[in-house]
């Protein structure tokens, strides 16, 4: 649809169950996370794992959704490969004005596609919660990390990523629930 001027590249777009669904704006703090999480664990899994900002997952033929960092397995550059659940060793979404989406209806459509583990860094109250263990559409492990603690990606339990370096200082007099 971009091909044919359709729709913009700019447009923050994902395809759910065949509908097209806008996404909520960017906050002020989202792109310094997203880098900062980039960052840290493109250095920790050079040569083990791809680690991919913003590009789309394949879930199923009526579902691309463009989490904010995906860490996957690793293949030459010669090969062309569609990120699906098997390709993924686990998901980040940086959650500010998404939170409710993010972890609602989203973190609900990763598990029932087997994603293993997925972290929601959520900004305005600077803690991550990781969901591991999926069945059906829940995750039966939640954890909650906050500043002070860190964290280790199941799939990779020799990296560690303290929560402070990647968790921007949260704004005085925002509310910890948001809509999309």
């Amino acid at each position: 649809m971009v091909k044919a001027g359709i729709l913009d590249r700019c447009d923050r777009l994902e395809l759910i169950e065949g509908k097209i669904i806008v996404m909520a704006p960017i906050g002020e703090h989202h792109p310094a996370g997203v880098a900062w999480l980039n960052m840290l664990l493109a250095s920790a899994l050079f040569g083990r794992a791809m680690v991919r900002v913003g590009g789309s997952i394949f879930l199923n033929d009526w579902s691309a959704h463009q989490p904010d960092i995906a860490v996957v397995r690793l293949h030459p550059i010669t090969e062309l490969v569609l990120v699906d659940p098997p390709e993924i060793y686990f998901l980040i979404e940086v959650a500010d004005s998404s939170l409710r989406y993010d972890s609602g209806p989203k973190l609900a459509r990763y598990a029932a596609t087997g994603i293993p583990e997925v972290w929601i860094a959520n900004l305005r109250v600077r803690e991550v919660t990781v969901y591991a263990d999926p069945s059906g559409p829940e995750y039966a492990t939640t954890i909650t990390y906050r500043a002070g603690d860190s964290i280790s990606p199941r799939a990779f339990p020799d990296v560690a990523l303290a929560v402070d370096e990647f968790m921007p200082p949260a704004t005085e007099g925002r509310d910890a629930e948001t809509s999309v």
